[in-house]
């Protein structure tokens, strides 16, 4: 094992999934307990599963899984600066469409 432990770990403290755009907003504190440490944005896009005619099968709950996307990161240490980027994926994330049916 390592002897160094930097850049293990982190603790999440913000979670969103908006179901119907199947999108997910994670903001992470890493390192934890790092004075140094960032805050850590991802936004992921879970794509729809498909019956074998292509079409959405709304039928299976949302999941993230395996195949989700990652369509943005962002990594700071301003509080400020957070807040505004997590408003302008909030607001995005509400009318973006990714795939058609």
């Amino acid at each position: 094992m390592a002897a160094s432990l930097d850049g293990i770990g982190g603790s999440s403290v913000f979670t969103a999934t908006h179901v119907q755009r199947r999108f997910n907003i994670d903001i992470a504190f890493r390192p934890e307990f790092d004075p140094e440490g960032a805050f850590h944005l991802e936004v992921k896009y879970q794509p729809w599963p498909r019956s074998e005619r292509g079409r959405r099968r709304k039928d299976v709950p949302f999941a993230l899984g395996m195949d989700a996307e990652t369509v943005h990161e962002f990594e700071t240490r301003s509080y400020a600066a957070l807040i505004a980027e997590l408003e302008h994926w909030i607001a995005r994330c509400t009318v973006w469409t990714r795939e058609g049916d």
